[in-house]
């Protein structure tokens, strides 16, 4: 009902910055994301600096995995905005899907100063450490977000990365065992559980995790070598 409103007001008032942003934002919401971003980018023209606008177009474009545009838009919002953590967020976390990891950790440690962190603030701070090759911070990191989640699989494989680095291998174990449970047909931990199995000389655990990674992916190329 929204939409077909809005759309009504352009027909008579196609420059109507309301109708515009407050349209694009529905489209972004109903996953309609290109002609979403269209009106998005049409009402930006009418007012650059608006806050709103900026963060719904950032959002938009992290959803189209434009990540090099939602950085733009979002470094722009963070320099307008004096007080908000959002736009901080969206740098943050543009910059870790484009790998550029210090960066990224810059901002996540500017927003625990801000005692603006969530949970999934956590996971990610966690998961920029371990690309820089800090496992006993994101280690930390991660086991911090488990307490408000404690059946996130994902969440228990990325610390049983963490432990695996470390040289923890029961511990990492277990980890992947009970993400398993969770989502026992994840190829990513069956092949963790894999290589902490190997390195536990266990061969014929290690094995059975290969082989079921290969049954739900038999072109993975790191299983196929792996068990070669």
């Amino acid at each position: 009902k929204a939409e077909t409103l809005y759309r009504q007001i352009l027909k008579s008032s196609p420059q109507e910055f309301d109708a515009l942003s407050l349209l694009g934002a529905v489209l972004c919401q109903k996953k309609e994301l290109h002609k979403g971003l269209e009106y998005l980018r049409t009402a930006l023209k009418l007012r650059p600096q608006s806050l709103n606008l900026l963060l719904n177009t950032g959002l938009c474009l992290q959803e189209l995995d434009r990540n090099t545009e939602a950085l733009e838009i979002f470094e722009k919002g963070d320099k307008l905005s004096t007080n908000s953590s959002v736009f901080l967020r969206g740098r943050a976390t543009a910059l870790l899907r484009l790998s550029r990891f210090s960066e990224a950790l810059e901002c996540y440690v500017s927003i625990e100063g801000k005692k603006a962190n969530t949970a999934a603030d956590d996971i990610n701070h966690g998961l920029v450490l371990y690309e820089l090759g800090k496992y006993e911070g994101s280690l930390a990191r991660l086991a911090k977000a488990r307490r408000a989640d404690a059946a996130d699989s994902t969440l228990l494989y990325n610390m049983g990365r963490c432990l695996l680095k470390l040289g923890k291998l029961e511990e990492a174990l277990n980890l992947f065992d009970s993400a398993l449970k969770i989502s026992p047909d994840d190829s990513k931990t069956l092949i963790a559980r894999a290589e902490t199995a190997r390195a536990m000389n266990d061969s014929a655990s290690a094995l059975l995790s290969i082989e079921h990674a290969l049954t739900l992916d038999s072109k993975n190329s790191f299983a196929r070598g792996f068990k070669a």
